[in-house]
């Protein structure tokens, strides 16, 4: 039912890259474990997917010496609606383990963009009614 495919192009650290004795902070489970979390929790707003909207929403957050998400904020924006979704899904993950550096834990910047993609007759539907309004207005 879902026709829906959410890419997660990356995930960088923002902050001290390569320092000796730090450890970067990590989702519970790893790279693969965040991935999954993300395609199991988002969901394609039901009015955005009607309306066509697609594009990638970049959302910025940190994660705080205890190992919460905080201070998510959408950095690249494509709608409400969307950029709502994504700041859900980041704000509901679960504790991190957080960045150590030399044996004391401490804060990380991460970003995520969300690719969001309306595939089938869905989006191409929206699109042309669209299409067909503007022509009758004009």
């Amino acid at each position: 039912m879902k026709k829906i495919v959410i890419f997660l192009l990356f995930l960088s650290a923002l902050t001290a890259f390569a320092q000796e004795n730090a450890r970067p902070a990590e989702f519970p489970g790893g790279m693969d474990a965040l991935h999954q979390y993300i395609n199991e929790n988002m969901q394609y707003p039901v009015q955005a997917r009607e309306n066509g909207e697609e594009g990638v929403v970049m959302v910025k957050f940190s994660i705080d010496s205890t190992g919460k998400v905080c201070n998510a904020i959408v950095t690249h924006s494509v709608s409400p609606a969307l950029d709502a979704e994504a700041l859900r899904v980041i704000n509901q993950m679960p504790q991190w383990k957080p960045r150590v550096v030399d044996g004391v834990e401490t804060s990380a910047d991460f970003s995520i963009p969300f690719n969001f993609v309306c595939m089938g007759k869905t989006v191409q539907k929206a699109k042309k009614t669209k299409q067909k309004s503007e022509k009758v207005r004009n």
